[in-house]
């Protein structure tokens, strides 16, 4: 009997472990959907073109925080979503896009996770083991533009896979692969978790007996399972009192213990058709999640239509300012803009070679009043500055 209740023990922190690697997974998943997204290509396709924050560029990086929105909106357990929030950085660290803004933000504050090396999805935890993320590397052309970083909700994650209450009953954790048990996500612990046995210890797969100290001194012995979540750089560490598989059974108590074992094994059965219920439900959010994102296939592709619109605007725009650039530059005649008191602002370099200076800068470095120090008469200089002041320029003056 007690081979089978170990055995149960296995096979149900296995489950238990399946069900939270398909959990991470799918998150995975969504994260590296985003990485694909046009929303986001889009942007920086625009930084490269030079377009400006006032003109469009901020345009773009409200799609990008619609396109993270509207992942937390799908992705729900309940009424909640499973994401605390998304956010999106720049090859230096600086915040571009973060779907839950609060007063503590700065443009730095997530520089630590800048991660090129990340190049598909990665599974990672806080500094501070409290937060579990998912983080992948944006590449824009092979060049390293950014992060794409996915807080996950620490209420959903511990409701569904660590309510540890009861140190009666089977207690899990998670921990990485760098011998860190994480203390992240809530719940009131019966045991100190700095006093845990050392991964090292725990064995992968194999359930081995060790010592826990409770909070009121008292010495408790465990048996301990450790298994590792799929490729994710964590295990889930399972454990449960020593005298749930080994305590004694009197043979006056046989029958008891054999229905108590009966009950054991149904009260395990259930705990994975409930695990096995909570992957079919996020195997329907999918569903779901395919299915709205295809009914709003339309509407995407008409913002890509305006966007496509705005670039080729911009280039438009572009072109006229090289052209522009061009006449102004090679101009045989003098041609410059002032301020409406007549004070240089630019010129081109025949004005500078009509009145006797090397180029522009000198030019406007040394004649301080602009026009007002190269009219002599007194006449023409009243009516410059009233024209200027009248129509906003001057021609053949």
């Amino acid at each position: 009997m007690q081979k089978m209740l170990l055995e149960q023990f296995e096979l149900v922190g296995e489950n238990h472990a399946d069900s939270l690697t398909y959990f991470l997974d799918e998150r995975k998943n969504d994260i590296l959907n985003l990485s694909n997204s046009t929303e986001i290509s889009t942007l920086f396709a625009n930084m490269a073109l030079g377009v400006s924050m006032d003109y469009g560029l901020n345009f773009c990086l409200l799609n990008v925080q619609s396109k993270f929105s509207e992942l937390m909106n799908q992705k729900k357990v309940g009424t909640k979503s499973i994401y605390s929030k998304i956010l999106f950085i720049d090859k230096d660290g600086k915040t571009l896009v973060i779907t839950s803004p609060d007063s503590m933000n700065t443009t730095d504050k997530f520089k630590h996770l800048i991660a090129p090396r990340f190049k598909k999805p990665v599974i990672i935890s806080s500094l501070n083991e409290k937060e579990i993320m998912i983080s992948i590397a944006y590449y824009y052309k092979t060049k390293y533009s950014g992060q794409i970083v996915a807080f996950l909700d620490s209420d959903i994650l511990y409701g569904m896979f660590f309510n540890n209450n009861n140190i009666t009953k089977r207690i899990t954790l998670l921990a990485t692969n760098e011998e860190i048990i994480l203390n992240p996500l809530k719940g009131s612990y019966a045991f100190d978790i700095s006093k845990l046995p050392k991964l090292e210890k725990i064995p992968f797969k194999k359930p081995t007996e060790f010592k826990i100290y409770l909070d009121n001194k008292e010495e408790k012995e465990m048996i301990f399972q450790r298994i590792p979540l799929g490729d994710n750089s964590f295990s889930l560490i399972s454990f449960i009192p020593k005298s749930k598989i080994y305590g004694l059974i009197t043979p006056w108590h046989s029958l008891f213990g054999m229905g108590f074992m009966a009950v054991i094994i149904l009260g395990g059965a259930a705990i994975i058709i409930m695990q096995n219920v909570k992957s079919l439900l996020l195997q329907m959010e999918l569903e779901n999640a395919v299915s709205r994102e295809k009914a709003i296939q339309a509407k995407n592709d008409e913002l890509m239509e305006e966007i496509q619109t705005r670039i080729r605007t911009e280039k438009m725009l572009q072109e006229a300012e090289n052209k522009y650039r061009s006449i102004f530059d090679h101009a045989e005649e003098g041609i410059f803009q002032t301020t409406k008191e007549g004070k240089f602002l630019v010129t081109n370099p025949a004005m500078a070679m009509i009145l006797g200076y090397d180029s522009s800068e000198d030019l406007i470095n040394n004649i301080k009043n602009g026009v007002c120090d190269i009219i002599v008469d007194e006449n023409k200089k009243t009516e410059y500055l009233q024209k200027m002041n009248q129509y906003g320029y001057v021609n053949d003056f």
